[in-house]
């Protein structure tokens, strides 16, 4: 009943799919790419000595950890793909650091052996494309959804992996494809969803990438990845934007810091740690001979290189820049995000810089003797104003003549109130008569709020564009856009902001996540620091999962965390006892193997172990710190992490192949067993697998009780989690059936290939009643809900068949109708087969479909009697039936 896709219906790769769209389970883009992959599987297993049939699915998974997680994940896929293991993996699917390894591997076409030297390469000659990252920042700043993702990405990320890669994710969809190489799966979270995430672990969190599109695999709900980042209302493009690059997703991938609360726990260790060697105050302020108060510039060698300004007071916004200097003060480095040697750079206060580039405005615009007061200059850009005014109140907000650049900008503003906007005016206005009686606080905020303006309304003149300083302005404009947006992001702690594809989209029922403007996608590691919900049901169903553990801290929590995240939702996964994980943890062995009578195997790995580094653990833990900068990594440091990284997949070859052969015999046959799940309920999405089932009946027949016997019959017990309203994948089927005749119906029987009763059927179908009944599939399973139900007639009796997957990537709803003319003495099973298998007979007349949309239809003649059926899946699986007779 549940036939895998015909090729015929597989996108091909000429075939873009474009605009925002609902599907359940696998992409067909993706499903053509594991369709091409699944022949080099079996080939690469039939290299290793493995037979199989079918291609198992083998996902290999890299956790965060920063550069150590990078460089560590290169060495396992190097080492994977040198004894032959890499071709019999399905998927590839990374967190945080692991994804910036993920995303070099396949740029570079999984060329391993060049990739190491050049990976070795570039941290021996130190190289860092400074002024492209700068170029870059200000480029992305002219964005309206401008945060610190982008100033991370561009010079922290880069940095730390020494490389800025223009290229794209989309650019990597012919690898593939052509199955040449795994399907990668790049991992993030809705970090507005992280309230939802630490109550309830709620699954619609976690958002991932793919060379072909990026959404939610919870909600079922995508955009394509050369969209993603353009802006849609209704599901309908309003704003088209050029694909993000891969440095920019790289930083959105790994942006751990964007989660406040783990920033400040981390920040007071640091500083606790940091209280027995100078302090940062203190090191700040020997070093620029300014008060910690000012606002600082980080620069290179040319003061016109800016790498980052922070234009705040410190009672106030410096509150967020303050714990960064500090956390930062171990590792002799200053800044807030941008992490460079104080010994390479030098600070400049931002009020100079300013300063400077105000005069060289005034030499090549103004002349070289300008005005000697504002008032006196109304001709005066209103950048340059607004300029001078922020610079004023960075170098003292006590300064008077604050006011009267104020009444300089509202002199200018008042022949352009249209433009500013007459409501802003007016409060301008009111402020500015105020400004001394405001309290500093509100002064900040004000400002704050009047560059926000600025920002969202304000472009170039014309005049501006042709004048012979376009250069100058040009600078000018970009530094103060790049600067006062990273501020204000910084003031906000704003990380991840890109439109929601989402937005006010009729087709999506849950509130909150269509009323956002804008999404906060950040790294998946505050959540799980591996990727397993996106390789696990009901995203994807792995067989076996080889997981690299490159995390600080305990080696075996991602394995704890993914037990409980399975618990809560019934997805089979290997018990694991608490007590064992804290002792393992103590002095990790290289890997460690997890199975249970059903679900997937995990063969978790530590990167630092007894076996690799003996009694040296925390030795190597302290010497690969996750905020270890890549200034202080030697080519030496590279080539031992990757050897020890290699050597877990080497010394555990043999367990691996042992693996693949257990799992390469028995594909498909994945049951869960977990106990005692809460789930979340997840009212928009198309997967609940529940079928309601709806009869109804007219003439005067009636359909007497069902029979319940032998192994024809469902349980229904202990159902409760499992009911519709409670559970998202709970797969069942509510059906409903109107008899408008007068045949009595009765005497049910039900046959269930899987899943049990949830609610009996009703014993009669009378003349002119409706009755209701619904199955669901058994708990913690990999099988969904299929069956048959029938009820007998006098001389016909009505079957109606459905089958809702668990995993809707393989297969689609199906349902079906038949009549029976024979009496029902055989088994009911072969009744079902025939059906599914299209066995017509004089006595058997049946008709079916598959769920294309998420409502569909069905209808069947026999003599009088006329059978409709209307299936849908929009909330939960739906059959109604309504039994009529034919109009005289």
């Amino acid at each position: 009943m549940n036939p895998e896709e015909s090729p015929k219906s597989q996108l091909s790769s000429t075939h873009e799919r474009t605009g925002v769209y609902f599907a359940t389970g696998f992409q067909k883009e993706e499903k053509a790419a594991l369709t091409k992959r699944s022949p080099k599987v079996l080939e690469a297993l039939q290299k290793l000595n493995i037979q199989a049939d079918q291609a198992p699915v083998i996902a290999v998974l890299g956790s965060g950890g920063g550069l150590r997680a990078h460089i560590a994940y290169l060495g396992v896929l190097s080492e994977m793909k040198e004894l032959g293991l890499l071709d019999a993996v399905t998927y590839l699917a990374g967190v945080s650091g692991s994804t910036w390894a993920l995303s070099s591997f396949y740029i570079n076409n999984g060329d391993m052996e060049g990739m190491e030297e050049e990976l070795k390469q570039r941290y021996e000659e130190n190289r860092w494309q400074f002024g492209e990252s700068l170029e870059k920042a200000i480029q992305a700043a002219r964005r309206e959804n401008y945060s610190m993702t982008d100033f991370w990405a561009y010079f922290v990320v880069s940095r730390q992996i020494r490389e800025l890669e223009n290229s794209n994710l989309s650019s990597i969809k012919k690898l593939v494809e052509e199955g040449r190489l795994p399907y990668p799966i790049f991992a993030a979270i809705d970090g507005d969803l992280q309230p939802d995430w630490r109550k309830r672990k709620t699954q619609k969190s976690w958002f991932e990438f793919t060379p072909h599109h990026a959404g939610y695999p919870a909600l079922g709900a995508y955009v394509p990845i050369t969209e993603f980042g353009s802006r849609f209302e209704n599901g309908k493009l309003v704003k088209s934007e050029p694909e993000r690059d891969l440095t920019y997703l790289r930083g959105l991938w790994g942006s751990a810091l964007a989660d406040i609360e783990d920033i400040k726990k981390f920040i007071c260790g640091e500083y606790l740690r940091a209280t027995q060697g100078p302090k940062p105050r203190d090191i700040l302020c020997k070093e620029t001979h300014l008060p910690f108060a000012s606002c600082l510039v980080v620069i290179a060698s040319d003061p016109s290189k800016v790498i980052f300004s922070h234009a705040v007071s410190f009672e106030t916004s410096l509150g967020n820049l303050r714990p960064c200097l500090r956390k930062l003060n171990k590792l002799n480095t200053i800044a807030s995000g941008c992490i460079v040697p104080l010994n390479s750079l030098h600070f400049y206060p931002l009020a100079d810089m300013l300063t400077d580039l105000r005069a060289k405005l005034k030499q090549g615009h103004l002349g070289a003797a300008g005005p000697s007061t504002y008032l006196e200059a109304p001709e005066m850009p209103v950048d340059e104003v607004l300029l001078d005014l922020v610079m004023a109140f960075v170098k003292d907000q006590n300064d008077p003549s604050i006011k009267d650049k104020l009444q300089a900008l509202q002199q200018i503003l008042s022949a352009e109130r249209d433009e500013f906007g007459e409501q802003k005016y007016i409060c301008l206005a009111e402020v500015v008569q105020n400004w001394n009686e405001i309290s500093p606080k509100e002064q900040e905020q004000f400002l704050e709020y009047l560059l926000y303006c600025f920002m969202r309304t304000r472009e170039f003149h014309e005049g501006m564009k042709n004048s012979s300083m376009n250069w100058v302005r040009g600078l000018l404009q970009d530094i103060f856009t790049f600067l006062s947006k990273t501020g204000i992001c910084c003031w906000r702690w704003e990380w991840g902001t890109v439109y929601n594809f989402l937005y006010k989209n009729g087709n999506v029922t849950d509130e909150a996540m269509k009323s956002r403007e804008f999404l906060h996608l950040v790294d998946a590691g505050l959540a799980i620091n591996t990727p397993y919900p996106l390789v696990l049901p009901p995203a994807r169903e792995a067989h076996l999962i080889l997981s690299f553990d490159f995390s600080a801290g305990d080696p075996l929590e991602t394995v704890r965390a993914t037990a409980n995240y399975c618990q809560c939702h019934a997805i089979p996964f290997p018990d694991v006892r608490e007590d064992q994980l804290k002792e393992w943890a103590k002095a990790p062995e290289s890997c460690y193997i997890f199975r249970g009578e059903t679900g997937p195997v995990v063969m978790h790995f530590t990167l630092f172990n007894k076996d690799n580094c003996g009694d040296h653990i925390e030795t190597w833990r302290k010497k690969y710190e996750t905020m270890k900068l890549s200034d202080s990594y030697t080519p030496d440091l590279v080539t031992d992490l990757l050897r020890v990284s290699k050597e877990n997949v080497k010394r555990n070859k043999d367990n691996i192949l042992s693996e693949m052969q257990k799992v390469a015999g028995k594909t498909g046959n994945f049951l869960g067993t977990n106990k005692d799940c809460r789930r979340d309920t997840v009212q928009d999405v198309q997967s609940s697998r529940i079928v309601e089932i709806k009869i109804s009946s007219n003439p005067d027949v009636t359909f007497k009780e069902p029979l319940k016997t032998g192994n024809l019959l469902g349980t229904n017990k202990d159902c409760q989690r499992d009911r519709v309203q409670d559970v998202q994948s709970s797969r069942t089927v509510e059906i409903k059936i109107s008899n408008n005749t007068d045949i009595t119906f009765k005497e049910p029987l039900h046959y269930l290939q899987s899943g049990h009763v949830l609610v009996d059927p009703p014993p009669v179908l009378s003349p002119e009643s409706t009755i209701s009944c619904s199955f669901v599939k058994k708990s913690s399973s990999f099988q969904g809900t299929v069956g048959i139900l029938v009820y007998q007639g006098p001389s016909v009796h009505l079957a109606f068949l459905f089958s809702v997957p668990f995993n809707y990537a393989l297969h689609r709803i199906e349902f079906a109708l038949a009549t029976i003319t024979e009496p029902l003495s055989r088994n009911l099973e072969r009744v079902f087969d025939d059906i599914t298998q299209g066995n017509g007979s004089p006595e058997l007349k049946a008709a079916k479909s598959e769920l294309q949309t998420p409502q569909g239809t069905l209808k069947l003649e026999h003599d009088s009697l006329i059978i409709k059926a209307t299936m849908s899946n929009i909330h939960v699986a739906k059959m109604d039936v309504v039994v009529e007779t034919r109009a005289p």
